[in-house]
């Protein structure tokens, strides 16, 4: 197993994305629904996800594997919200474009059970 990245640990912090809408908003990470939030410092691909990836507790122990079934692609509802309501059509692609292929996450069942918390590591497989 190899983690994500070094910086690949749970958090909860807030984000901002440089948007070419002006009234784009400030996002906090969760408010989209999420379940588990992984913080790293690159992209992580469809290819080194699909294998599936493990949690493991602060000190390297494996506590459950995921079975990662596919990337979770944009929706545009959430995504013109956004960017602050009403946006051009070509601003709404430039963006559904950019969140697609595993930016905005992917969805994944556990295969076994475990209670995630802060500091926990992304292991990829």
């Amino acid at each position: 197993m190899k983690t994500a990245s070094t910086a690949s640990r749970w958090a909860s912090r807030r984000i901002t994305r440089k948007c070419a809408s002006a009234s784009a908003r400030t996002v906090a990470v969760g408010v989209a629904g999420e379940n588990v939030i992984v913080d790293t410092d690159r992209h992580v691909t469809w290819d080194e996800m699909a294998p599936g990836c493990a949690v493991l507790d602060a000190g390297g122990r494996e506590l459950v594997r995921l079975k990662v079934l596919q990337p979770a692609h944009p929706c545009r509802p959430f995504t013109g919200w956004a960017l602050g309501g009403q946006v051009e059509a070509g601003v709404l692609k430039e963006h559904l474009q950019f969140l697609d292929d595993g930016m905005r996450g992917y969805y994944a069942v556990a295969e076994g059970s475990a209670v995630l918390e802060a500091g926990m590591v992304l292991a990829l497989l």
